[in-house]
């Protein structure tokens, strides 16, 4: 067994609610009484919060997004299941929002930190947790997304609020899933003891590869209809859930020390390379076409094209620079380690156009 830092697969909650941009206002205003502005005035302020208030400030969050009210909306995430991925039982989830909470705090009180270099590993941890202890039926990209971007900036732009609960606030603020544990991956990040020792805290190794019974198949429903028996079914599913607990508090442990690991195989230069020359080469193919065509309709729809296609470009060469700035110029050879959190930084800013849509110096 070991840990992937394995941020690839993000929120897979159904979309039930409307990602209404007309609450923007009111998060604003809720950001702006709640949120201080000045980075160093907010680390103190949010060290200061307690789990209990966290939990209120998340719901408050996620009221707001539905009514516009700055009341907490009930968790009501009960058996809530997101594609493959069944959350921990729901009586479980305020434990576990609670000892998010306390990786926060811990974080935040290192003073090893800087007050923004803490702010941007707590905003990540924070929206992890929350996805992956999925505490409401619908909603929970959206309030992971906000909660994150409020701790990292203050949330005081009206304009990033309206674009992170649009529909497209996934590609603008990224969050992802925890790390993955797997029995069949190889010894990649983690020594295989750390994460045998505190999985073991959690759960025993046969509810552990029980657990798989669910998750190896595509699909939550037929892994279920597939068991022998309903007990069976209930087993693999209980096993399951009891797993995404266990593994978010492993998460917390590692977040907290904050080792440096091996790059993590999914912030990967080929393949963003490849990317990068792919736009490259449609640019340019888009621009030969506009040459050689003299038809005002078809040159109008490929401007149209060849601008999406610069945006495109653009952000792909981005992803490299925001990857370099966070690791260093020289992360992408062999054999360099790279603390957690500053990966989980690396990779969430790579995929995020609030971050890839900057100017960046050459």
């Amino acid at each position: 067994m070991c840990i992937i830092i394995d941020m690839t697969r993000e929120n897979l909650s159904p979309n039930i609610g409307e990602h209404s941009t007309e609450r923007a206002t009111d998060l604003l205003s809720y950001f702006q009484a709640e949120i201080p502005g000045d980075p160093t005035v907010r680390r103190d302020h949010l060290s200061r919060v307690s789990s209990d208030n966290f939990i209120s400030m998340l719901q408050r969050i996620r009221q707001i997004t539905e009514t516009g009210e700055a009341t907490e909306y009930p968790f009501d995430g009960y058996g809530v299941a997101t594609g493959t991925l069944l959350p921990p039982n729901h009586d479980d989830k305020p434990r576990l929002l609670c000892a998010a909470w306390g990786t926060v705090k811990d974080i935040l009180n290192n003073t090893e930190y800087t007050d923004q270099q803490a702010l941007d590993y707590v905003s990540v941890v924070a929206a992890i947790s929350v996805v992956d202890v999925h505490p409401f039926a619908d909603g929970n990209g959206r309030s992971s997304r906000l909660l994150s971007y409020a701790i990292a900036t203050g949330g005081q732009n009206p304009e990033d609020i309206q674009n992170i609960i649009s529909k497209s606030g996934r590609e603008f603020w990224k969050v992802r899933t925890i790390p993955e544990i797997s029995p069949h991956s190889g010894a990649r990040n983690v020594p295989p003891d750390i994460v045998r020792d505190r999985l073991g805290d959690y759960m025993t190794p046969e509810e552990f590869l029980d657990s798989f019974h669910v998750v190896s198949h595509c699909d939550v429903d037929f892994a279920l209809e597939s068991a022998p028996s309903l007990k069976v079914a209930q087993h693999w599913q209980l096993c399951d859930r009891k797993r995404r607990a266990a593994q978010l508090l492993v998460f917390l442990d590692i977040a907290k020390d904050n080792p440096s690991l091996p790059l993590s195989q999914y912030i990967d230069e080929r393949r963003m390379s490849r990317s990068l020359e792919r736009y490259q080469c449609q640019v340019a193919d888009i621009e030969r076409e506009i040459e050689g065509t003299d038809r005002p309709g078809e040159q109008l729809a490929l401007q149209d094209w060849l601008e999406y296609n610069k945006s495109s470009l653009l952000r792909r060469q981005n992803s490299l620079v925001v990857v370099r700035s966070i690791l260093g110029d020289d992360c992408f050879k062999p054999g360099k380690t790279f603390p957690v959190l500053d990966q989980l930084i690396a990779n969430q800013r790579r995929q995020s156009n609030y971050f890839l849509d900057k100017s960046y110096e050459a």
